[in-house]
């Protein structure tokens, strides 16, 4: 497909604008982004001008209320909700100077890398809790599919889906059999 599909294939810091189906998704395609990677139909890119425009300070405005609205102004089908590229073009965005754009940028520039450390560190505090639970070796990717009949629900008074994943059941049953004094060997 990339040989085949050349304006599929995305750049670093192009903004990618979903333009079909509820079309809400806005992003920026990060530095550290593979290269080979191709974007669907329903995603839009846009290169900035960056002497005019900054690509940071535009995502801020199209993820605003004021950004947001004028994108579901242009959404257009009732089935299945769509963004012309002509009308994503008519959307009317605010040009402050560039140093109010840069200071902007800045800001959600910090936000995304914040974002992303925090992603890294939560992962690794994932990580050393299945660790210190010697959990490693319990499959806990969860599955496509599951069912539960309404006594299950109705015993566990509970009605959200993520709380009957099997995935879930299974580090229950695993943390239930351990020894009980697990937590008192750690206390102060």
């Amino acid at each position: 497909d990339w040989e085949r599909y050349p304006k599929g294939r995305i750049e670093h810091g192009e903004l990618l604008i979903e333009v079909k189906g509820l079309a809400v998704k806005v992003a920026i395609v990060p530095e550290n982004f593979p290269k080979e990677t191709l974007v669907t139909g329903s995603v839009f890119k846009l290169q900035v001008n960056q002497t005019e425009l900054y690509p940071h300070f535009l995502l801020a405005y199209f993820l605003s209320k004021y950004g947001v609205g004028f994108r579901h102004r242009c959404l257009t089908n009732t089935l299945i909700g769509f963004v012309s590229k002509t009308d994503l073009y008519d959307i009317p965005i605010p040009l402050p100077g560039l140093s109010t754009q840069a200071q902007v940028s800045d800001l959600v520039s910090d936000a995304l890398k914040r974002r992303s450390e925090a992603s890294e560190l939560i992962a690794a505090a994932e990580s050393r809790l299945i660790s210190a639970l010697e959990l490693d070796g319990l499959d806990l990717s969860p599955s496509k599919t599951y069912s539960r009949s309404f006594r299950e629900l109705e015993a566990g008074r509970r009605l959200g889906a993520e709380y009957y994943m099997p995935c879930k059941a299974r580090a229950l049953e695993a943390l239930a059999a351990m020894p009980h004094k697990l937590l008192s060997d750690h206390a102060p």
